[in-house]
Order: C-alpha cells, then structure tokens, then sequence
C-alpha cells in the first residue's frame, strides 16, 4: 500500500506473540501526517491477509466503488490493483497475516472473502464481540490495544482445527516457493500425488488462490521485488528469468497487478507492504 505524495505513514511494528508468528508477520500502527482528507492509497495484492483497525470516528472508505462503514475490518486476498480513497482517518492498527495464517486463525474459506473487504462483525469469530469492546477502551493506549488482539488471536489459535486440508496447502506452497525453475500444474499434481479438482478445492479453501492464480502471484512478487531493489540488468532480464511471454505482456500484466508500470514502481517510494518486509527482518535482530 502506498499514499499520495501529500501524505505521509509513519508507522511501528510490534511482533506477535510467539506462538502466533507462523501466522502472523506482525502488527504495525500507523499514523497519517500531512492531508488526511479524501486522499487515496494503493492497494496490491501482497499475497496475504490483512486485518486492520480504525481508530478514528465517522470515517469512510471508498474502494472500487464499495463504501466500508465498519471501523475493524478484513482485507480477502486481492487479485489486482485496488484505489482505495480515504477521508479524514489519522491512526490505524493492522494484522499482517503470513499467507497461510489467515485461514489457520478465522477458519474461514478465504476464496469466499477473496478481494473483499468484510467487517469482523459479519464473520462470527469467537471472542470477536469480547475484544471489539476492549478494544474500544484501549484505542488510546496503543501498547495495551495490541495485546488485546494478540491475546484474542491466541484465543483462536487454540480452537479446534482440521489439519489435513491446510497440510497440503503449506506443502505445496512451500515447494512452489522453493522452486526457481518454471513450474507447470501438472508437474505439481503429479509431484504430490494429487488431482486438479482436489488441490484447487484445498488451495481455495485455505489459500484464497486457485493453484494457478498463486504460481503467477508468486512469479510477480518475484519479479516486482527485482524491479524494487534495482538489482537487474535491464527489462528483458526480468521478463526472461520469469519466464513472461514477451515485454509487453508482462508489462501489461504487472500494470494491472500493481496499478503502475514496472518503470514507475521502480521509481515510486517506499510503500507500507515494502515496509513491513524489511522492519521484520531488523526488529527481529534486535
């Protein structure tokens, strides 16, 4: 996510619990300085859920044409660019899921709530109601307001959970992820000894993804990090060792993913997904 140039985050990260990390990168509060009024934001898909907490009043989100009211809501896995245009909100805390922790922590199919944005109401989580009422009475003491997430997502952690689904899913993902070598379905079915119509139904259900949705994120995120970090030679390398048809196919295919050309985004400032990749890493460290 990224904001206008008038607008600027300012933004902490604070890790979950231990037990927690498999399934959550972290939570970050983020502040708004500059022009909080009708400014917009990008949004891109990340390749993991995001939970995020408002902490002002009476504010609206216009996004695609879909108007959020609720103030705590969740962001389903997005498939391309979103606008998201924002009035008058100055504080948020979000959740940043792992990729698998989404479903292993709300249990719900999350190609149902794929590039929705739901509020936490309408989704009939255990313990949600409990902790929206202390979170009420903490928004102000940031430190104290993500514990209370903290301790509700523990809460949910230790349900009741079937794992042979959400096994395989982390299984494939794993290898796809590991693999730099172009992959095709097939080799993967026959890899993990599986059929089309079962794994599509598992990385649905758990992922948000079909397979073939998820290889091509996964070859994107690939190529946007090179072209973030400026370590490539020229367009045609990316293109190639990412196995793209031709230039103009991937260049209008990463358009439509991250809302810019890959020239623009290698030229655009930091943004918050970019962010949060690279404070982990430190904060952990320290």
């Amino acid at each position: 996510m990224s904001t206008s140039s008038t607008t600027q985050f300012v933004s902490a990260i604070t890790l979950p619990s231990a037990e927690l990390s498999p399934w959550v990168q972290c939570y970050i509060h983020t502040k708004l300085e500059g022009n909080t009024e009708n400014f917009f934001v990008d949004l891109f898909p990340v390749g993991y859920c995001v939970i995020s907490f408002t902490l002002d009043d009476g504010s609206l989100i216009h996004i695609d044409g879909q108007t959020v009211k609720e103030k705590n809501n969740l962001t389903g896995q997005l498939l391309h660019h979103y606008r998201m245009q924002v009035n008058n909100i100055t504080a948020l805390v979000y959740v940043m899921f792992t990729p698998l922790g989404a479903y292993r922590l709300l249990h719900h199919n999350q190609y149902l709530l794929q590039g929705k944005f739901s509020s936490l109401d309408s989704l009939n989580l255990e313990g949600y109601n409990e902790c929206a009422k202390q979170l009420e009475r903490h928004q102000n003491n940031i430190p104290t307001f993500i514990e209370t997430v903290d301790n509700w997502l523990l809460l949910l952690l230790r349900a009741p959970f079937a794992e042979k689904r959400f096994q395989q899913v982390k299984e494939v993902t794993e290898y796809i992820q590991n693999t730099t070598e172009k992959l095709v379905l097939t080799a993967i079915y026959k890899h993990f000894n599986t059929s089309k119509s079962s794994l599509e139904r598992n990385f649905k259900e758990v992922l948000g993804y079909t397979p073939k949705e998820y290889l091509n994120h996964v070859r994107f995120n690939r190529a946007y990090e090179l072209v973030k970090s400026g370590q490539f030679r020229n367009w045609s390398e990316i293109v190639f060792d990412n196995h793209y048809f031709d230039q103009a196919h991937f260049i209008k295919e990463f358009k439509k993913k991250f809302g810019y050309s890959p020239n623009q985004v290698f030229k655009s400032s930091l943004n918050i997904a970019q962010h949060v990749k690279e404070e982990i890493p430190k904060i952990r460290k320290s």
